[in-house]
């Protein structure tokens, strides 16, 4: 019951961020007054994005050197101490795919960069949103870390 409860946040809050992402698109085109805007454009052009994220994330995936976290955010979150050269690298991920989502904004709708740009600002509202969601709602009530002092997992997790 619990996994089809969690399953379902989860996918209740892609579904949603996915909606909030096309509605500030949205706006950011009515901003950058740019015409011939149409929701099949919209979706594909977002869809552009996310494949174009999901390849540029996996090849910083894979460049990622052996001694760094994969998850510097989270080690954030859960107040775990980072070095400054995985913060640096993850940044740099973002800024990489936030440029190549404005190239891809300006190549689809054959605007400037600027108005690219002007597009996608908006955007960037989301996702602090959403990172204070998921601190404020998903760390206190479906993720918590425990620490038993005890051995009685011993035999589970290392075996008899």
């Amino acid at each position: 019951m619990i996994t089809i409860v969690t399953i379902s946040l989860f996918l209740g809050a892609f579904l949603l961020q996915v909606l909030t992402w096309m509605f500030l698109f949205r706006t950011g085109l009515r901003w950058a007054k740019i015409q011939g805007v149409t929701m099949r454009r919209i979706v594909s052009t977002l869809g552009l994005i996310f494949i174009f994220n999901a390849l540029l994330m996996l090849l910083f995936a894979l460049a990622r050197p052996d001694d760094m976290p994969e998850h510097p955010w989270l080690d954030l979150v859960m107040r775990r101490p980072i070095s400054a050269k995985a913060l640096l690298f993850n940044f740099s991920t973002y800024v990489a795919t936030f440029i190549m989502a404005v190239l891809l904004i300006a190549s689809s709708f054959k605007v400037s960069l600027l108005r690219a740009l002007k597009t996608w600002t908006p955007r960037l509202v989301n996702t602090p949103a959403w990172a204070l969601f998921a601190v404020l709602v998903f760390r206190p009530f479906l993720i918590e870390a425990f620490s038993i002092s005890t051995n009685s997992m011993a035999p589970t997790l290392l075996g008899r």
